[in-house]
């Protein structure tokens, strides 16, 4: 399927040696298909309406083109020039606005109009509007200042920016995939998603900011409300301002947190182990930790009687093997990772020792987790302390501390997440089993440490550390 690109600019303009305003202006857009190759030397049909107000309001003026893109995929149009269907373009009164540009396209050429992008003229070309600005309406004045303008007048260039997807929709949050195409006149400073429940949501409501830059990005988004109507646009902001994608809207969900995953309620490892998931946000966990003694290869994991950096083990929590089938083993960094490199992206892409459709969680993707817990007031403990929304209900030692992790186990693990104080393996000894949960991360901290987090049984908080990477650690995974 084709889909027609529009630029976020106007292009041109008049020549302005003679009192009269000029009745149009000038207009390009580029076409691109599916996979966002230009469709060159094709015809394309096109439907243009002015509307004002807003990017639903009543359309002032109708037209229609049928044009050809050129060897470039870009087409040009005359806006003010093309058949009429309705309205008069000569009688917009340019100062009256906002109006906003809506193109419908058919991209065979034809009048069957299938795709729409509507979008806020931000500016209007300076003797448009002197037309009908000024005094009431009168256009003496401005039409003779306008006739003393004898340059080319040219509107500014915005970035070309386009909402592509709602690619995931939870009962808390969503991720919403957006493309910047051009950057426009300058460079692209700052892009991401705008939302509100609100139509045409804007960078003074809520919204992301990713890295700035040409193609596609993926913003998510949390600490929605369940069950609501949320509207998403894409913008991005160079040295001349900020501008919109088209609009999409969603609906988030009800209650999937601490629910299996929806289309993976388990997940089964190359030994046949089969665990349990739990969605929390937007992200979906193993509920319980991995117990693999091989690579989704096929190649085996040593057991460990010593530590390593360099050589992969597996060691039984508390060096008792009964443990496994409840806490699953201990790994040092290495046999973790297997054969990947260090990632800090989100998702991370890192395999290793997980699954295949599963990866190793990054740092950011741990801290997602934790942010994301951390800003829904049913986990917090005295309004801030999300240990406990982690931590299992059985296992730990108890504590009287306020908020701890060993403190009424009852109360324990609202997020579903099931963590396990399996203890850990630390220079040929094993420690704190039951006081300690630890879990590795695929993000090195340097080349003898790697990031990780932790829970204890007598603390509130979740612990970010960098430890050494013989250590032995448990391992949760994440779907891709």
């Amino acid at each position: 399927m084709k889909k027609i690109l529009l630029s976020c600019f106007l292009m041109l303009v008049m020549l302005v040696g003679y009192a009269q305003s000029p009745e149009m202006f000038s207009y390009q857009a580029v076409v691109r298909d599916a996979s966002g190759n230009l469709v060159s030397n094709s015809p394309v049909g096109v439907r243009v309406s002015i509307l004002k107000n807003s990017a639903s309001g009543v359309s002032v003026y109708c037209e229609t083109h049928h044009l050809n893109t050129n060897t470039n995929g870009l087409l040009t149009m005359e806006i003010g020039g093309g058949t009429l269907v309705g309205g008069d373009f000569a009688s917009i009164q340019w100062g009256d606005g906002p109006y906003f540009l809506k193109m419908e396209t058919d991209v065979t050429g034809g009048s069957n109009y299938t795709i729409s992008a509507t979008q806020q003229l931000l500016s209007v070309p300076y003797a448009l509007y002197a037309k009908y600005a000024g005094n009431g309406g009168d256009t003496t004045g401005m039409a003779a200042l306008t006739a003393r303008v004898t340059l080319l007048e040219q509107m500014v260039l915005y970035p070309l920016v386009n909402t592509l997807e709602v690619n995931t929709i939870l009962t808390q949050g969503a991720t919403i995939t957006g493309e910047v195409l051009s950057h426009g006149a300058s460079q692209v400073l700052a892009c991401g998603i705008c939302w509100s429940t609100a139509q045409h949501p804007t960078l003074a409501d809520n919204h992301s900011t990713e890295t700035a830059g040409l193609g596609t990005f993926t913003s998510i988004i949390n600490g929605l409300t369940p069950n609501t109507t949320y509207y998403v646009r894409a913008y991005a902001t160079n040295s001349q301002g900020t501008a919109y994608g088209n609009e999409l809207s969603f609906t988030t969900a009800t209650g999937n947190d601490g629910i299996p995953c929806p289309g993976a309620a388990t997940v089964t490892d190359i030994d046949n182990n089969v665990y349990n998931t739990v969605q929390i946000g937007i992200q979906c966990w193993m509920k319980e930790n991995l117990r693999t003694t091989r690579y989704f290869n096929g190649t085996s994991i040593p057991m460990g009687s010593t530590y390593s950096n360099t050589e992969p083990y597996r060691y039984y929590p508390n060096n008792d093997q009964s443990n496994v089938s409840t806490y699953g083993y201990l790994y040092n960094w290495k046999a973790v990772m297997g054969s990947s490199s260090s990632s800090s992206a989100n998702p991370s892409g890192v395999q290793g020792i997980c699954p295949t459709g599963w990866h190793v969680p990054s740092d950011a993707e741990w801290t997602q987790l934790t942010n994301y817990v951390s800003s829904q007031s049913q986990y917090q403990c005295n309004g801030s302390s999300i240990a406990k929304a982690l931590a299992s209900t059985t296992g730990w030692n108890s504590s009287t501390n306020t908020c701890a992790v060993g403190n009424n186990l009852t109360s324990n693990n609202a997020t579903g997440f099931s963590a396990l104080p399996a203890g850990y393996y630390y220079y040929g000894a094993y420690y704190h089993f039951g006081n300690y949960a630890y879990f590795w991360g695929a993000t090195e901290y340097n080349d003898n440490y790697a990031y990780s987090r932790g829970l204890i049984y007598g603390s509130a908080g979740v612990n970010r550390g960098n430890d050494i990477k013989y250590n032995g650690f448990s391992v949760r995974c994440l779907r891709d």
